[in-house]
This record gives C-alpha cells, sequence and structure tokens, in this order.
C-alpha cells in the first residue's frame, strides 16, 4: 500500500483528450496519400481541459449526462487510455472496474482470469492462492468458476470481476457504472463491501444513481461535454445537476462564478454559500432569479413559504404524527395552462425521503392560472416518524403533465425542520406499533 502521508491520490492538471472524427473512410484514405498533409478531420474533445486535485482517504461521485467524459477520464486515470494534453499524477495502486471483464481472457476460465488479474495488480502466485478461495465465495457462481468466461452471463461476468477488484488491496478503486448490472441481492452485497473501503481508500464512483452518489460520496464532479463543471459537495452538485435537465447546463454555468484555470484545490464554489433561513417570506421576483437555490421559466413565482401547526401557528420542531399544513403563496405572471403544485422533503443528505403533488394519489386536476392571481395552496398532512435530525422543504410550481412538464418556479431548501422523537429507532422511518409474538417449543418435539 502507498504512503498515506502522500497529501493527493490523484492530481489532474488541464487534462485534455481528442479524437479525429472524419466524415467518411475516404477522408481517412485522402489525407493519408495528401502530399501536402491536408487535414481531413475535426477535432473532438472527449475531455476539455479539465483540472482537480482528490485527496486520498474519500469517496468521489462524477456525475454527468451520457456523452459527458466521464468515462474517458477514468480511463486515462486507470492508464487505459492517453491524455492528449495536460499532466496526470496518480499515487497508488488502481483496481478498477470499466467495461465488464475489461482485461479478462474469454478463452479462459473464472479460476484462470483471477489469478491473470492477480499478476497484473502485482500480486504473487502465492498470495493469491490465500485470498482465492474468498474470491470465489464472494463472486458466489458456482461450478462456473472453472468454465470459460466467454460462457458467462453479464452478472456473472460482473460478479468475478467485482470479486477480484475488492480484494487486491487497492489504494485507489475505480467503478464505472458496473453496478448496473446483476441482481438487487449482489449489488447490496456489492455497496456494503465499497463501503468497508471508505477512510482507506480512494474511491471514483460513476453512476447515473444520484441518491448513491447522495448517501455514499464526501465530494461530487459535474461533467459536461468534455469539461468540469463543478466540484463541491455532493447535494449542492446534484441540485444544480438537476437544474440542468430543466434549463440546460449552459444556464447554470451563468450562476456560476468562473474559477481560476491554475486553482485545482478541493472546494466548494463560493457562489453555492448560502444562509439557511426557516422560512422563506416576503421573496419578490427579482431576488429570486438570482438566487442559486431556485430556477424555472417564471411564469409563477412562490413568494412566501411556512410550515404551521393545526392552529396555523409557525413550526420549527416537530415530532412524527402531528398534523401540519405547509402553505405557500404565489403570483402567477403568466397564463398556466395545466398547474402542477408540489413538495419534497429531504434529509441532510439531500435524499428525499417523502413528497407530493396534485397529480399523485388521484390525481387532482387544478384548473388553469391566470395572469395576475395570487394563489395559495395549503397541503395537510401528518409528519411521518422519521429518523431526528434536520429536513428541508423543496417546494415547485410546473406546467405540463406528470412525465412532461416546464417548472416555472422551484427553489431549494424552502424551509427547514427540526424533527424529534423520544425513542430510538433503526433506519429513516418508523412503522409504527409491531406485535412480536415468540413460541418456544423442544427441539424434535
Amino acid at each position: 500500500m502507498v504512503d498515506i502521508s502522500q497529501e493527493y491520490a490523484i492530481r489532474v492538471e488541464h487534462v485534455s483528450k481528442s479524437y479525429h472524427l472524419y466524415d467518411s473512410s475516404l477522408d481517412r484514405l485522402k489525407e493519408a496519400l495528401h502530399p501536402f498533409k491536408k487535414q481531413y478531420y475535426k477535432n473532438f474533445y472527449a475531455l476539455d481541459d479539465v483540472s482537480f486535485a482528490l485527496p486520498r482517504g474519500k469517496a468521489y461521485g462524477i456525475i454527468g449526462f451520457n456523452g459527458s467524459g466521464k468515462s474517458t477520464l477514468l480511463k486515462i486515470i486507470c492508464g487505459v487510455t492517453k491524455e492528449t494534453s495536460g499532466r496526470l499524477e496518480v499515487k497508488g495502486k488502481i483496481s478498477a472496474l470499466l467495461e465488464l471483464g475489461a482485461g479478462f481472457n474469454p478463452e479462459f476460465t473464472g479460476r484462470q482470469n483471477i489469478y491473470f488479474s492477480g499478476v497484473l495488480a502485482g500480486i504473487s502466485r502465492e498470495e493469491m492462492d490465500l485470498r482465492y478461495d474468498e474470491i470465489v465465495a464472494f463472486a458466489d457462481i458456482g461450478d462456473f468458476i472453472e468454465q470459460p468466461v466467454k460462457s458467462y452471463s453479464s452478472g456473472m461476468l460482473m460478479r468475478v470481476a467485482f470479486a477480484v477488484a475488492v480484494h487486491v488491496d487497492p489504494d485507489i478503486l475505480v467503478i464505472d457504472e458496473a453496478l448496473a448490472v446483476g441482481d438487487a441481492r449482489f449489488r447490496h452485497k456489492c455497496m456494503a463491501r465499497i463501503r468497508s473501503f471508505k477512510d482507506r481508500c480512494t474511491i471514483l464512483f460513476v453512476s447515473h444513481d444520484i441518491n448513491a452518489v447522495l448517501s455514499f460520496c464526501d465530494c461530487a464532479i459535474w461533467l459536461d461535454n468534455g469539461k468540469m463543471i463543478m466540484m463541491g459537495e455532493p447535494k449542492e452538485v446534484a441540485q444544480l445537476y438537476m437544474e440542468a435537465t430543466y434549463e440546460g447546463t449552459n444556464q447554470i454555468v451563468e450562476r456560476l462564478e468562473p474559477a481560476a484555470d491554475s486553482k485545482i484545490e478541493l472546494e466548494s464554489p463560493k457562489s453555492l454559500v448560502k444562509d439557511e433561513k426557516n422560512c422563506l417570506e416576503n421573496v419578490n421576483s427579482d431576488s429570486q432569479k438570482n438566487n442559486v437555490n431556485s430556477f424555472g421559466f417564471g411564469n409563477a413565482t412562490i413568494v412566501s413559504c411556512s410550515l404551521l401547526d393545526a392552529n396555523a401557528k409557525s413550526k420549527e420542531n416537530i415530532r412524527g404524527g402531528e398534523q401540519v399544513v405547509l402553505h405557500f403563496k404565489m403570483e402567477i405572471n403568466a397564463y398556466i395552462d395545466q398547474p402542477i403544485v408540489g413538495f419534497a422533503v429531504l434529509n441532510h443528505l439531500g435524499l428525499m425521503v417523502f413528497g407530493f403533488n396534485n397529480l399523485l394519489a388521484g390525481g387532482q386536476k387544478l384548473e388553469p392560472f391566470a395572469v395576475g392571481e395570487q394563489v395559495d395552496v395549503r397541503f395537510n398532512f401528518v409528519w411521518p416518524d422519521v429518523e431526528v435530525g434536520s429536513y428541508v422543504f423543496t417546494v415547485a410550481i410546473a406546467d405540463g403533465v406528470l412525465d412532461e412538464h416546464e417548472h416555472q418556479h422551484w427553489i431549494h431548501d424552502a424551509l427547514v425542520v427540526n424533527c424529534f422523537r423520544d425513542e430510538r429507532m433503526f433506519g429513516m422511518l418508523s412503522v409504527g406499533e409491531v406485535d412480536l409474538d415468540v413460541e418456544k417449543g423442544s427441539v424434535g418435539g
């Protein structure tokens, strides 16, 4: 294992990766034969001037739309492909799950590929003998371990590849969407194993599952069209990434402060620093346009939001089972044909605990909202029995239907409440009263 006194596990400085794209194979031939080496290709940048530094011993989630450069970045870090320009520094032994079974010989058996992977990782035959049984037990594919891997299903191949990757004592573990294959039980088993590596191994985790990044990673990196948009707290990055799915990435970039090219240290952009407030009151539309916690097309503006008890008094502290009312007021700036109003409650990690809108649970369709109207929305519900901690409300109004709509105003962290309970609980949510019945009898009786 590498000396943990070394500060950074991975340092990427102005790394780019370009490919030559030809309109046809004929253009490639004409370029090869041209006496003056005329260029017939266009440069495509899979990565474009990406810089960051990753302190060791943390988990980093890499997110982005398809084609954003995530896999290319991991391949460069793992040495599978070479950067076109820039500088890369990696300290420590890497174990990677990139394309399924990459590095496996399809003609070899599972057993042979396990030992072959050990050689590539610099582990002796004797050491692999000691680890072999544990690897096979983790993969759990039975007698297929003695069959050529070309006969394996994708799930079986992933099991063996993952089992090898986590049993070679890596300093850096790289996982690129490999866990999307396989049954639910094995995916849970893999995530439990990955969690056991935290604090003693640097983990790079590419996933389209934002909840997995929120719950597991210490930091998130957002790539788009080969460029790094931002790097910081997973909750903050995930919020803006989600907004980009509605507004487009360019709109988000315009709201972020530009970072100096030379600055590659790990920190959240200053533009994301905010003050938490217990209630959003009397917010005018001009200030909301510049609020990094809100976005939308602006046909409606949520001007106030509060959580009330049964006596219409503001609630900041709450317990499970209490009847509450979420009340927010909106000003309508343009005609909204199919209004959708709703909220979501998230925990301190940014994971959604529960939520509701008027089209769920029976589909209460609302009449159109007209220009100049002020609309009061009240959601009456019982606060569920959730674990102790702080929770934030996201509130929103959109126009359309569940599967296709445009957000007119969405406010992250519009409201913060603190939840208390008298007894301990396991997990995020209590099931309430449970009847326990235990019977005893003699063995063999």
